[in-house]
């Protein structure tokens, strides 16, 4: 028999219709006289570090990738042990993982601990490699007859299994690190830290501080106005190398009017220099993939990419309307095209006056560029699915959704808009100036969605007709137009999740950007981009949820705790390079298994280094400490007390402040907010005294100290002890004076504490032989 293993189940039925024979469902698999099929639900197993489930604790840090293990998730249990029976009773098993990294370690690692497969690519049964990027029957029929060594793929395993342990090995070591120092700050909050979550984060937060750094400035932009055959044309100066700065800009108002000086000295020489046309189209938008369809429903309905993620999971699962949703491609297989029909005609139902007016504009005998099998990933761009849909069952947030994704979808079957382009250049000796201007000739797909097209920079009817090349110029104006440089906006999710997408941009190294960008090399839309389309929503999830990120009406902006991080954070974390170089280190162990260890070794080092950081440094994370009630400068700091085995909390000023609490449940026991009822100006803080804890007033002209009652204040205000003209001591003879201790009253010498001697109370007066007693 042989074994097909899907990644997901819909990948199982679409595999089973694509063989069309006779399958009996079982539980969890389908069966023929020839096949079983069953599928994984993503990872059926996890990569677990050694000591990864032990006590968080800065004894068990670092971690360390040494004796790693697969193993298998308490949620997947019961569908693992349904594929390992499978493959015990199978000869042939077809790997049928989504064709990137995380699709085949996915398999790969059922077989890895299954004792089927090794790392280096021996095997105890014969395994093949079905590539499936699309759930069309015909695309899988192709594939499956057209199997592949599972060996030959082995490598993307690697890197996976690389990236999985280097994400553990840096993100769980910092973690756990700066949480324990955090919570030794009397916060019980988790600081997650991650190779991609915390660049994130930083983007955000320096987006902040280049706003609030901001210093305005100006640049200068020159323009020509001339008449040329009897129509007003508006020209833009071609600056020079030597008149602009690193922004290509003019900054200097001296060179601006220099500039102006020069053209009107010499305007008298103005000639067409150059006269060109061009056609142009606009073709529509590609179909969406994950990244983009996030974009426009945070434009068009401010919802967030968590919220589309779990619509478009919805719309895939509970609706079958659309193809993979996690989906970082925006192209199509060609056999897609052939389907399309099937799928418009599905559509035809749905009632929604834009959907119709594309579909019954729709020209099935356009084939957009979106049909490209060449430049599909591991998945293709996300449209709907041949099925017809009951849209009345949609909610609100669905229907939204799925209608953005079915237009731009039938949107492949319009025309494109057809542009003339005139490129039109004057020349006055040695200086140029150039307008473009683009003549609609067919509005095409624009004008069937009644698009707003660009506005005209021609004023009138202009007969191109009379340009030529060394044509005098009529008349020519220059202005000078200053113009104030604007800080960047604050994010937006929009501007955000655009920003993921070319954050090379933001890396310190040049080499860095540069491994980065060749990283996306082959994915349109992305530039040098950190996280995917699938995990990025997640991410940004996790920023809200840990507390440092936080909307501001519709911008994202960062809360002191976030700052706080990135602030206490090196670059070398903060920064997107970490990605890149990890992306180049990865690329090697590609071909090379045995680097793994090394590579892993390196970041153990680099989180060990770092683990010694954070414990060497003193209170951090005051965003969420707490203040010192005494001095109002430091931060209340858990310690160990004497017998290393019980701690206490101080102020992180000591020895300038000496306050001190007991430690409750892991919080500084600060009895707050208790007035003195001596002066009723302080407050009552609690110290540590010689004899104990006790309690005083902060008001300096007060100072009143009371005794400690189970970490509170004994509020109790007693009239200062008098030594008694009755009794006195019977080692000493001082007068004893009668006071209230913890066990009650009792009788001490005045003499205290050169004379310790103490006495019972009974009734008010000191229990000896009274006859004894000198008196006076």
């Amino acid at each position: 028999m042989k074994l097909i293993i899907a990644e997901k189940p819909a990948l199982a039925e679409a595999i089973k219709e694509a063989i069309g024979t006779d399958f009996q469902k079982k539980d969890s698999y389908y069966e023929n006289k020839e096949y079983y099929i069953s599928w994984c639900i993503g990872h059926l197993l996890e990569v677990m570090l050694p000591d990864e489930n032990s006590k968080w604790s800065f004894d068990n840090l670092p971690l360390k990738h040494k004796g790693w293990n697969f193993q298998i998730k308490e949620n997947t249990k019961k569908q693992y042990n349904i594929v390992k029976t499978l493959i015990d009773m199978s000869d042939t098993i077809i790997h049928a993982g989504d064709p990137d990294e995380e699709g085949q370690l996915i398999v790969d690692s059922i077989l890895y601990k299954e004792n089927i497969i090794d790392l280096k690519g021996n095997s105890k049964k014969t395994i093949k490699r079905l590539l499936v990027n699309d759930f069309n029957t015909k695309s899988i029929k192709k594939e499956l007859s057209n199997l592949k060594d599972n060996n030959e793929y082995l490598n993307l395993s690697y890197m996976a299994l690389a990236r999985t342990l280097a994400d553990k090995t840096f993100g769980y070591n910092l973690t756990r690190g700066y949480t324990l120092k955090n919570q030794e700050a009397g916060n019980n909050n988790v600081i997650s830290i991650g190779r991609v979550q915390t660049p994130m984060l930083a983007l955000i937060v320096r987006r902040e501080q280049e706003i609030k750094n901001h210093v305005k400035s100006y640049y200068y932009t020159i323009k020509g106005s001339t008449a040329i055959a009897g129509s007003s044309l508006d020209f833009i100066y071609q600056t020079k190398a030597e008149e602009i700065d690193e922004t290509k800009k003019i900054t200097s108002e001296e060179t601006a009017n220099t500039i102006i000086n020069r053209l009107n000295d010499n305007k008298s020489k103005a000639v067409v220099f150059k006269y060109e046309t061009k056609e142009e189209i606009d073709t529509v938008p590609l179909p969406y993939n994950l990244l983009d369809l996030q974009v426009d429903c945070s434009k068009l309905y401010n919802m967030k990419a968590d919220k589309v993620m779990s619509v478009t999971q919805d719309l895939r699962e509970k609706h079958k309307a659309i193809t993979y949703n996690r989906s970082d491609c925006n192209y199509l297989l060609d056999e897609t095209y052939e389907q399309s029909p099937a799928i418009i005609a599905c559509l035809q139902d749905i009632n929604d006056e834009k959907l119709q007016n594309i579909v019954n504009n729709a020209n099935i005998d356009i084939k957009s560029k979106a049909f490209n099998s060449s430049k599909t990933t591991a998945h293709t761009a996300i449209i709907p699915t041949e099925t017809k849909l009951d849209f009345s069952a949609f909610s609100d947030d669905e229907k939204k959704v799925f209608l953005l994704i079915a237009n731009r979808f039938v949107m492949q079957f319009l025309p494109p808009a057809k542009y003339l382009k005139h490129t039109i250049t004057i020349k006055i000796n040695d200086d140029y100036l150039i307008n473009n201007h683009r003549q609609l000739l067919d509005a095409g797909w624009k004008g069937i969605l009644s698009e707003k097209e660009e506005d005209e920079t021609v004023s009138g009817n202009f007969d191109y007709s009379k340009i030529y090349e060394e044509k005098p110029v009529e008349k020519i104006d220059f202005i000078s137009l200053k113009e104030e440089t604007k800080p960047k906006k604050l994010y937006t999710t929009d501007s955000f999740l655009n920003d993921l997408k070319r954050v090379a941009v933001y890396c310190k190294n040049e080499k860095t950007k540069q491994f980065l960008k060749e990283k996306d090399k082959d994915k349109a839309g992305e530039s040098g981009g950190i996280g995917t389309p699938a995990t990025r929503s997640a991410i940004i999830k996790t920023l809200y949820d840990r507390g440092y990120i936080k909307d501001d009406k519709k911008n994202i902006v960062s809360t002191d705790l976030g700052k706080e991080l990135i602030s206490l954070l090196s670059d070398e974390i903060t920064y997107p390079d970490m990605t890149a170089l990890w992306h180049e280190d990865i690329k090697e162990i590609n071909t090379n298994m045995s680097k793994l260890d090394d590579f892993i070794n390196s970041i153990t080092e680099f989180s060990s280094k770092e683990i010694d950081k954070i414990t060497s440094s003193e209170a951090v994370f005051k965003s969420n400490a707490q203040k010192c009630p005494n001095c109002d400068t430091g931060y209340l700091v858990k310690r160990k007390g004497k017998d290393k085995s019980s701690y206490f909390w101080g102020c992180s000023t000591y020895p300038e402040c000496k306050v001190s609490y007991q430690d409750n449940n892991g919080e500084p026991d600060v009895y707050l907010s208790v007035s003195c009822p001596v002066c009723e100006k302080g407050e009552l803080l609690k110290f540590r005294g010689k004899y104990g804890a006790y309690w005083k007033c902060k008001n300096p002209e007060c100072s009143k100290t009371f005794n400690d009652d189970k970490g509170k204040p004994d509020l109790t205000i007693r009239e200062k002890a008098v030594p008694s003209e009755q009794y006195r001591c019977l080692e000493c003879n001082s007068k004893l004076v009668r006071r209230n201790g913890k066990n009650g009253w009792f009788w001490g010498c005045s003499a205290y504490p050169k004379c310790k001697t103490i006495y019972q109370d009974n009734n008010g007066e000191p229990i000896y032989n009274k006859e004894l007693a000198k008196k006076d």
